[in-house]
Order: C-alpha cells, then structure tokens, then sequence
C-alpha cells in the first residue's frame, strides 16, 4: 500500500505518513486520525507521538508512542 502513495502530492504524501505510523504505533485509526503536527515529534532515531486518550488509557493522562527508524527506507517512518 505504502508503494502506491504518490509522494509528488500532498495527499500521497499525508498518506504514507499516516500508513507508517499506524503500522509502528499500533494505535487504532480514531487515535491516528485525532493526532495533530503537534502531536507528533520527528527525530533523528524515529518519531515520537503523543496521543492525548487511548482505549486503554482509561484516565486520560496521555500516552506517547516511540516509532523507530527502520533500515528499511520503504517502511521508514522517518524519511
């Protein structure tokens, strides 16, 4: 899937993005969907997320997610 995203646009680009991190973080798509550029930091060793609420945070403290870069520049989620 990540392939097909046209990454001379905009949009293909948004969408690899959010293919990417949903495969490191896990998270389901309502969490991925809710994440803002502010809730996402870029690294050199990966990315970082912070999600507001999540299923299983239940008290709605917070969670943040570390998704490492891959040697792998297909699947990189930091490229």
């Amino acid at each position: 899937m990540v392939q097909t995203c046209d990454e001379q646009h905009p949009i293909g680009i948004r969408d690899r993005a959010v293919l990417l991190l949903g495969r490191g973080a896990h998270n389901r798509r309502i969490e991925l969907a809710d994440l803002t550029l502010g809730n996402v930091t870029v690294e050199t060793d990966g990315v970082a997320l912070w999600f507001a609420a999540t299923k299983t945070d239940q008290e709605a403290k917070g969670e943040e997610t570390f998704i490492p870069a891959w040697d792998d520049p297909l699947l990189d989620p930091v490229r």
